[in-house]
């Protein structure tokens, strides 16, 4: 377990410096339905279904690139993140703990259970590596300082804490190669990444690894070179990030608060959920963007 405010933290910080900048022109919505708050973005590389969920409309949605089917799920609290396994099975994080959805989404089944349901304690972020273990975060419904933690789960016993004392995690996502499991706390708008332990399926030490004044940090993901694509909430926009943590592109987005975020069809398209705001006639929708 890493405490969190007594970690040493070893700074290699990367602030924005000027990007190329990417207009929004090319985007397609994707789906006709309109979230309250889009989140947890997951999608198989080698399957055109992409999974997202809406926290506060309880909803998970599951969408077909190809012929375009779309699925709802609505029997989660809410529902927070999505993740496949290399079987193609739907497994969501939501305010009761981490649950498989049935392929025909009909129903679910329970896998694991470690939080008071009365602590006003939800899942969050989270990220499933190669081996199909979970990286799952958990944090105060009412966004309580110092409530939050992340977790890891093998699938197989508890979940086993990694690091507490968080407010608002956010980012978590895996780069095998470097292993590195990057995650950020919202709070304090920073991405920071950790170094991946073999010994206790935990990690070794935390470096910072970006800041910027444009927007909050949400949603990420990596692309095959280990480039960090992170979602800003607030900035309209998704940075993309080099592993030196240097900003590569700022792509800006139809809508204020895009929140996650999945790259398809070979890396040249970018799935982007996103939030409602006042005055957005395009937040909470889901879009496609070609890159």
């Amino acid at each position: 377990m890493v405490q969190w405010l007594q970690l040493m933290v070893v700074f290699e910080v990367s602030y924005m410096t000027q990007s190329n900048e990417s207009s929004f022109k090319t985007f397609s919505i994707i789906s006709s339905n309109r979230q309250i708050l889009g989140e947890g973005l997951s999608q198989h590389d080698n399957h055109q279904q992409v999974y997202w969920v809406d926290i506060i409309g309880d909803l998970v949605t599951r969408k077909n690139l190809l012929t375009g089917q779309e699925d709802y799920f609505s029997k989660f609290r809410l529902p927070s993140r999505t993740f496949i396994d290399k079987r193609r099975r739907l497994f969501v994080a939501h305010q009761g703990g981490i649950s498989l959805v049935k392929s025909d989404f009909s129903s679910s089944i329970d896998c694991v259970d470690w939080f008071d349901k009365d602590s006003e304690i939800r899942c969050n972020d989270g990220a499933m590596d190669r081996d199909g273990n979970i990286w799952i975060s958990t944090m105060s419904i009412l966004h309580e300082p110092n409530r939050a933690s992340i977790w890891f789960w093998n699938r197989k016993s508890k979940p086993k804490l990694i690091i507490d004392d968080l407010t608002i995690p956010n980012s978590i996502v895996l780069d095998s190669e470097r292993r590195r499991l990057y995650f950020a706390d919202s709070q304090n708008n920073t991405i920071y990444y950790g170094i991946l332990s073999d010994r206790d399926s935990g990690i070794s030490k935390i470096k910072e690894f970006h800041k910027s004044k444009v927007g909050t940090p949400d949603g990420s993901i990596t692309d095959r070179k280990g480039n960090l694509w992170n979602a800003r909430w607030g900035g309209s926009c998704i940075l993309k990030i080099s592993p030196q943590g240097n900003e590569e592109l700022k792509i800006m987005t139809p809508f204020k608060l895009p929140t996650s975020c999945a790259l398809v069809e070979q890396e040249s398209s970018l799935i982007v959920t996103s939030a409602q705001h006042e005055g957005d006639n395009l937040g909470g929708y889901t879009i496609k963007m070609r890159l």
